[in-house]
């Protein structure tokens, strides 16, 4: 039988069982979590430690706002870095884009942050949130958005 993509939704009470089953069939599985949409619903979280342990591609979403008070895919981080101060903020936003492209099969052209040339301008697109990420000369990210969990102005370097 082919390979299957196959994305997961949700995943409150998914165990390491399921996990090891899932794994066994073979298909390339990506394991989605909305974290406030499980709050609003079920008043908890996915075991986040549990699918990083048996290195699940995980991907994050927002469900939609009949479980969920907005459709930000930044709040959802927040959610999780509030419950779980141990894993890395780079881990999330790559579950945020680039394994969510994946997931969508789009990331030939989306989610990735990628080096750019000198002052060129790079557009990270979060939702409802648009952040403008300038490249400096010597390859370093303005970052401010995300190490403070709020979206200053634009600035770029000179």
């Amino acid at each position: 039988m082919p390979q299957q993509q196959v994305l997961l939704v949700h995943n409150v009470y998914t165990t390491e069982e399921d996990i090891a089953f899932i794994h066994e069939t073979g298909n390339k599985v990506f394991w989605c979590l909305c974290p406030n949409a499980n709050h609003y619903i079920n008043r908890t979280l996915p075991n986040l430690a549990m699918f990083i342990k048996n290195n699940a591609s995980l991907v994050l979403g927002t469900d939609s706002l009949a479980s969920n008070h907005q459709l930000s895919i930044w709040e959802e981080i927040q959610t999780l870095r509030k419950a779980y101060e141990d894993v890395p903020l780079a881990s999330m936003l790559q579950w945020a884009t680039s394994n969510g492209a994946k997931a969508l099969k789009i990331d030939a052209q989306y989610g990735s942050f990628e080096k750019a040339n000198n002052r060129e301008l790079c557009r990270c697109w979060i939702i409802r949130y648009a952040a403008f990420i300038n490249y400096a000369p010597h390859g370093e990210i303005w970052l401010k958005c995300f190490e403070t969990g709020t979206l200053p102005s634009l600035k770029r370097s000179n």
